[in-house]
């Protein structure tokens, strides 16, 4: 990774081996902590088991996983279109991830694909992309929303449904490893609720964040918590999966 020894947390960070949010004044991300602490959720879960290797971040932006990741890999590579300074600053390739990466082919162990997929133009290009970098037997671990508000406009495109995550994956030669629904709907009320709370001058960060934070202790009641996992088929907050190129 290029200028590691600039690179500081940006969205996340980690404590005592697990992934938190970061909230601070550098990412005043306040009204998405909910969101991020859902994401951290299956990260801590699941990447252990299927981070290893030789590793692509890819649309990397700041490498907010970075500090995470660093322990399980043997070799990272990160790679983004380099439209912002953020971008480029860590960037080792700048590649537009709607067209063919110039990158040797069976070369890789896994990629990282968080919260890009909804901002590519043409995903099946960028699937059989990866399809062809990756080893046999090598993975895509991905995030991405689904009930969100549009986001890094003007390039959101997309939202998927787990199915059509699916479809797609197995169409270049993928099986689904993992296929998890993060969060439900309170989570997506208390996103909305929490970005509007943020726009009340002075205090609004902070009074988000404390807010997102008591619904995350209140959604552990079991009435609440029941509403949350019913809804998460139906009306899911985003998805976390892993996808393993077959042999």
């Amino acid at each position: 990774m290029k200028n590691i020894e600039n690179w500081r947390p940006s969205k996340f960070k980690v404590v005592a081996n697990e992934l938190y949010p970061n909230i601070n004044k550098e990412n005043p991300s306040h009204g998405s902590w909910l969101g991020m602490k859902r994401v951290c959720e299956h990260y801590n879960l699941y990447s252990r088991t299927y981070i290893k290797g030789k590793l692509i971040d890819l649309g990397c932006g700041e490498v907010p996983f970075y500090h995470f990741y660093e322990n399980l890999v043997s070799e990272i590579t990160t790679i983004d279109w380099g439209n912002s300074d953020a971008r480029v600053n860590f960037v080792d390739y700048e590649m537009d991830l709607n067209k063919s990466l110039d990158l040797a082919s069976n070369n890789y162990d896994t990629i990282l694909l968080a919260d890009v997929l909804e901002h590519i133009r043409h995903p099946t290009v960028l699937i059989q992309e990866m399809s062809r970098i990756l080893k046999p037997g090598g993975q895509v671990v991905i995030n991405l929303p689904f009930m969100y508000c549009i986001h890094d406009a003007p390039y959101d495109y997309f939202r998927y449904t787990n199915y059509s995550l699916k479809s797609m994956f197995e169409d270049h030669g993928f099986e689904v490893k993992e296929m998890h629904a993060t969060g439900g709907s309170m989570d997506i009320i208390t996103d909305l609720v929490a970005k509007i709370i943020c726009a009340i001058p002075f205090l609004g960060n902070i009074m988000s964040l404390y807010y997102q934070k008591l619904l995350w202790l209140l959604v552990k009641v079991p009435p609440l918590k029941q509403i949350n996992q019913k809804t998460k088929t139906a009306c899911p907050f985003g998805y976390f999966g892993v996808f393993r190129k077959k042999m």
